[in-house]
């Protein structure tokens, strides 16, 4: 577990330290080495290894198993393939914050600890494919080119569906949604959605006219009634995160307007922050919900760098470190939920100390290994 925390400690140190294009890429380097290597951490990977050798059939998104298919035609090991898809969607995500003008180590911090850990540890490949893509795409919806926001959702849609959920983002970006509009809605929302009844019955209402996708969050919801203490299909109804979330909205609507006039991409993010505050009830009711949420989370992020640059120097590191203590304890609850993220291997070392585990061998590691282990969990293989 502390090789998590040491990064965390690592990106923090280093947000401080006056950013040029070799410190970048230092940091880039060192969190690559742990975030892209990974090895036996996670659960998805079990699938996609099965997937890769053509143990296991598929036929749902093309573009994933164009790009699957050649590689492993190739004769690329498995897990070279993974490691290189991660470090391009890591560079990915790298661009697309320097873009956006946030403070860039601190930021790629607070990614690394939600959504990051569980988007490159427990690594849902296409998920993944389909966040970078979508985050850099949003530079089309601030320019106006629809015809190139189009073509990357559609790239996008070929590694998951879900992306075509959070698709028509493109026509809100001109509205200008009043602030007690937005109080209201977070109120009635937090009020509506505290069942996580409520939530399912919603989602299936709203999924009705996609089959494709309908049937794949309806095997999500089944998954969450029978296995209720994993850590993907927890319910909350008040958290500290929730009184957190509240604090930051408080904080954006005092500085949204202040965010929209100095920075390029402002309106964006507060428009994506927004989303992502209004939705995360549902998150917290059926955390599988995240998956819609992290296509905003990705820019909340983006809000709390931007809200850190506004402030004076003296109170900007009070709040840089409450950020950072809070959201190392956050990551602490997320490491333990589960078995996915402890113990820690590394596929580098994996090589150096010449270890040949079979498929087997290595599916089972993190079953036995793991303290976090819940039990009846081992088989909720993903595919």
């Amino acid at each position: 577990m502390i090789i998590y925390f040491l990064l965390f400690i690592f990106c923090y140190f280093f947000s401080f330290v006056k950013y040029s294009k070799l410190i970048g890429i230092f940091c880039f380097f060192i969190i690559a080495l742990i975030l892209c290597f990974g090895y036996m951490t996670g659960s998805d990977w079990r699938s996609y290894e099965l997937i890769y050798y053509h143990k296991l059939g598929y036929n749902k998104e093309p573009l994933y198993l164009m790009l699957n298919n050649i590689f492993s035609y190739l004769g690329v090991n498995f897990w070279v393939y993974f490691i290189f898809l991660k470090i391009i969607l890591l560079i990915i995500f790298f661009y697309s914050y320097k873009e956006l003008d946030v403070p860039l180590i601190f930021c790629i911090m607070l990614f690394i600890i939600s959504p990051g850990l569980y988007l490159f540890i427990d690594n849902p490949m296409r998920s993944l494919i389909a966040y970078a893509i979508f985050t850099y795409s949003t530079k089309y919806i601030v320019s106006k080119n629809f015809i190139k926001y189009f073509l990357c959702i559609m790239i996008a849609a070929g590694f998951h569906l879900t992306v075509i959920v959070v698709a028509p983002i493109y026509f809100l970006y001109k509205i200008n949604i009043k602030n007690w509009i937005i109080i209201m809605l977070f109120i009635l929302i937090n009020i509506i959605f505290i069942s996580q009844n409520t939530i399912f019955n919603t989602i299936k209402f709203l999924i009705k006219p996609f089959p494709d996708i309908s049937s794949r969050i309806m095997t999500y919801i089944n998954l969450s009634l029978t296995n209720p203490n994993l850590g993907d299909f927890k319910s909350n109804i008040i958290t500290i995160g929730f009184f957190i979330r509240i604090l930051g909205l408080i904080a954006l609507l005092y500085y949204k307007n202040k965010i929209i006039a100095k920075f390029k991409y402002g309106k964006l993010v507060i428009l994506f922050s927004f989303f992502y505050l209004l939705l995360s009830r549902i998150t917290m009711s059926f955390a599988l919900f995240s998956r819609i949420t992290i296509f905003f989370e990705i820019f909340y992020i983006c809000a709390i760098g931007y809200i850190l640059k506004l402030l004076p120097n003296q109170i900007k590191l009070i709040v840089s470190l409450s950020i950072f203590i809070y959201s190392s304890l956050y990551a602490y609850r997320v490491i333990t939920s589960d078995f996915r993220y402890v113990p820690y291997t590394n596929y580098l070392v994996s090589i150096i100390k010449n270890e040949n585990l079979s498929y087997e061998e290595r599916s089972k590691y993190n079953f036995i290994k793991s303290p976090y282990n819940i039990k009846g969990t081992e088989y909720l293989i993903e595919y």
